[in-house]
Formats: C-alpha cells, sequence, structure tokens
C-alpha cells in the first residue's frame, strides 16, 4: 500500500460508533467575502480552477486562472492567464 493510500485510511480509521464527517468551508467564505465586497476568485492553476469554480457559480464573480512561466535561471513569475 503507497504511503498516501495508508495516511488517508489512518486519518479516517475510527473506534467505537464514531463516524467522520468532512466539512467545507467555502459557505463561510463566500458570506466573508460577499460582506468585504469581495467580486473576483483567483485560482493557482487551470485544475484548481475547473474544482472548485462551480462553487462560486451562485454569485456573480469574476474568476481568474494565474500561472507559472519560468524566466530566466530560477525565476518564476506569476501570470494571469485567464480572467482580468
Amino acid at each position: 500500500m503507497r504511503k498516501q493510500h495508508l495516511m488517508i485510511k489512518v486519518a479516517f480509521s475510527q473506534h467505537g460508533n464514531a463516524v467522520a464527517s468532512l466539512h467545507s468551508a467555502i459557505p463561510l467564505l463566500k458570506k466573508r467575502m460577499e460582506g468585504e465586497g469581495i467580486d473576483s476568485v483567483a485560482f493557482p492553476d487551470d485544475g484548481a480552477a475547473k474544482r472548485f469554480a462551480a462553487l462560486f457559480s451562485d454569485m456573480d464573480m469574476e474568476i481568474i486562472i494565474c500561472g507559472k512561466t519560468r524566466g530566466e535561471g530560477d525565476e518564476r513569475n506569476v501570470v494571469v492567464q485567464d480572467g482580468n
């Protein structure tokens, strides 16, 4: 068994009558964003946008997708690939 699978198995192994319950903080984040007047959400890459952008579809949010580009040597730059 690979280490990642073993970690998941250990994290969710409960003893007795305990039941694991997973929750998301996205509803709390959305309330906070509305209260602060935030009108856009930026994702670090296309994969994150594909996974999480639908959670903000009920809000009128600008979706921004970023990416990394390589510069000279070890230099990395973050650029906006999609959105304003």
